[in-house]
C-alpha cells in the first residue's frame, strides 16, 4: 500500500464469532465486511496466529491489548505495535528484532557491491596508477614577529606641561561641551 493508506485486517475467526453473537454486534460485523479485510481462517486457527500470520506477510499494524500477542509480535522484525493506554492509542517503539533487522539492512547497504569491488581490484592491480599525495611538512615554530614586540617610545615632554600633569598624577583631559541653540 502507499504512503499514507491505511489498511485494515480483521482474522475470520472474529468475523465468524460477531456472525454468531447476531443483532449485538451488528454494527461491527458490518464494519469488518465493509472496512477490513478478512485474515486466516474461519476455523481451528486461533485469533493470533491470523495475526502473526498476517504481521510477518508485513505491511500490517498490529492493534492489541494482550500481552501474550505482543511478546509474540515483538519477536517478529519491522512489525507495528498500537495498543491503548487508558483512552489514548499509543505506538510502542521498536523492538529489538525490528532494531537487529534494520542495523543488518543498513551494514548491507554500506558494503560495495560486486561491481564496485571489481572496480577497485582492477585500479588497485593497475601499474600506471597514480602515487599517493606526497605529505607536506609542518612549519616549525618560529620567532615572533619582531614588528609586533617592539619596546614604547618615551614622550619627550615640555616642562611646563609635564609641572601640570605630573602634580596632579595623570594626564589632563578636557571636556567637550556640545551647545545648545537656542531659536
Amino acid at each position: 500500500f502507499g504512503k499514507g493508506e491505511v489498511r485494515l485486517f480483521v482474522p475470520r475467526r472474529v468475523v465468524a464469532e460477531l456472525e454468531a453473537l447476531g443483532e449485538a454486534c451488528a454494527e461491527a460485523l458490518e464494519f469488518c465486511k465493509t472496512k477490513c479485510r478478512p485474515v486466516g481462517k474461519a476455523s481451528a486457527e486461533s485469533v493470533e496466529e491470523a495475526a502473526v500470520a498476517a504481521a510477518a506477510e508485513g505491511g500490517f499494524a498490529v492493534a492489541t491489548q494482550d500481552e501474550a500477542l505482543k511478546k509474540r509480535l515483538r519477536a517478529l522484525p519491522g512489525v507495528i505495535l498500537l495498543s491503548f493506554s487508558g483512552t489514548v492509542l499509543s505506538l510502542e517503539p521498536p523492538s529489538k528484532a525490528s532494531l537487529r533487522a534494520a542495523a543488518k539492512a543498513d551494514r548491507a547497504r554500506s558494503r560495495p557491491d560486486e561491481n564496485e569491488r571489481a572496480l577497485a581490484r582492477r585500479l588497485r592491480d593497475k601499474p600506471g596508477r597514480a602515487q599517493p599525495a606526497v605529505r607536506r611538512k609542518k612549519k616549525k615554530a618560529t620567532a615572533p614577529n619582531p614588528l609586533s614586540c617592539l619596546k614604547k617610545k618615551k614622550r619627550a615632554r615640555d616642562d611646563d606641561d609635564a609641572g601640570d600633569a605630573s602634580s596632579r598624577g595623570g594626564r589632563r583631559r578636557r571636556r567637550s561641551r556640545l551647545l545648545s541653540s537656542e531659536d
